[in-house]
């Protein structure tokens, strides 16, 4: 069936005969894609060559294939490795299923896992297709949450996945996580974050101010710590590969790996902070911790709903108490951050003095203002850089707690 002299004389080695060369080999091909057609079972048909051919085959069955080896990152010793989960070959359609995800922290209520396309061992030497993210885990001790994720190629040729949470049988929710490449995957985690929210509750941040500063600190705790909320943007990329690979990054696989995959929501660009601390402090003639460095995000929702109006403005004692009781026994290499929210004044060489003490230990401080009776001398004195100054209306207050969380989250620390 083919004209080229090297493979006729490979084939006639092989079946001592010559191979049949009369017909033309393209039109073969295309004769056999036009009478394919689709049977029952998922299986391809073909339909059965007339003349003494058709009556020694019969009809023949076609099985579509998976074209490479669909696998994970998995950690072995002090490296990663790729783990296979759907083998090259591997007859379409397929279904696998794997439980041996677990969190790694407290409350960890999302769980993503890479997806890598190459036969080998080595990520690197393989195709990062995407990163999918499962959100809405309940929130339990490390390692008490775990995931069962059943994946499988469609009829199609499709990677369809689905998680559940092992214990309640509840479907988690999905959104593809934005990743430059394996390498981003491969690096070392960043260092803890450790962050002091001090919250001005003087007499003079009744009534509205108060409530957009409640508003913005609970944007501020869902963008750093990961809402169970979904946030969703319209998907902007479907993958193009013939069994399109979708993903999830764990915490911590309890076993060697897994995978996942679907097609649905693009989630935010700003990612939870792996391993995030918060603690809140209100201000006011004293200062006082309503909420304890915790990644509990209900706690500190509930502190942040509890927050009550009462005297005047002492921003010493905020960062004072800030530094010595929220962010004190830091351990090596943790990043500590004190969000400083007034809409007044205060005594100046205290405020300076104090902030002076907390950069010292290099605690980095930014300060929001809002209000026309804020003191925006100070506050440029008070912040590690000036850059790190905002002053708004209290309509603004919201947003610009969002977007200091997000600088926390993608590390721009202005230098």
């Amino acid at each position: 069936m083919t004209r080229l002299p090297m493979v006729r004389a490979m084939l006639q080695e092989e079946f001592n005969r010559l191979p049949q060369s009369a017909s033309n080999p393209d039109e073969n091909g295309g004769t056999g894609r036009g009478h394919l057609r689709r049977g029952p079972g998922g299986h391809a048909w073909a339909r059965r060559p007339t003349g003494p051919v058709g009556r020694r085959l019969g009809a023949i069955k076609i099985d579509d294939v998976t074209s490479h080896t669909l696998g994970t990152l998995a950690k072995k010793g002090d490296s990663y490795i790729r783990s296979p989960i759907i083998a090259k070959n591997a007859k379409i359609p397929c279904r696998e299923q794997r439980a041996d995800y677990a969190t790694g922290r407290d409350n960890q209520d999302a769980l993503t896992v890479p997806v890598l396309q190459g036969e080998s061992e080595d990520p690197i030497k393989c195709e990062l297709t995407a990163c999918w993210e499962f959100f809405g885990i309940p929130a339990r001790p490390a390692g008490q949450s775990r995931l069962r994720v059943t994946f499988g190629y469609n009829l199609n040729g499709m990677v369809e996945v689905e998680a559940e949470d092992v214990l309640t049988g509840q479907q988690l929710q999905r959104r593809l996580k934005q990743v430059s490449g394996i390498e981003e995957l491969l690096a070392p985690p960043p260092p803890p974050v450790w962050v002091a929210l001090c919250i001005d509750v003087s007499g003079s941040m009744s009534g509205a101010p108060l409530r957009e500063a409640q508003r913005g600190a609970m944007e501020f705790i869902d963008t750093l710590l990961g809402s169970s909320r979904a946030r969703p943007r319209p998907v902007v990329k479907r993958l193009a590969t013939r069994a399109a690979h979708w993903a999830l990054r764990a915490g911590t696989p309890a076993g060697d790996g897994s995978t996942v995959a679907s097609n649905e929501q693009i989630g935010d660009p700003a990612a939870p902070v792996t391993d995030c601390q918060i603690g809140i402090v209100t201000f006011d003639d004293s200062a006082r911790v309503v909420c304890g460095r915790t990644n509990d995000r209900p706690s500190l929702l509930g502190s942040i709903n509890g927050l009550e109006i009462d005297g005047g403005t002492d921003i010493a004692a905020g960062i004072r108490c800030a530094h010595r009781q929220v962010l004190a026994g830091a351990e090596a290499g943790a990043r500590r951050e004190i969000v400083l929210l007034t809409d007044g004044g205060s005594d100046a060489a205290a405020a300076i003095a104090a902030a002076d003490e907390a950069k010292k230990q290099g605690i980095f401080i930014r300060c929001i203002g809002c209000g026309s009776g804020v003191d925006r001398a100070l506050l440029g004195r008070l912040a590690s850089d000036p850059d790190q100054t905002q002053f708004v209306d209290t309509s603004q207050l919201c947003s610009s707690l969002a977007n200091i969380a997000v600088q926390i989250s993608e590390g721009l620390r202005s230098q």
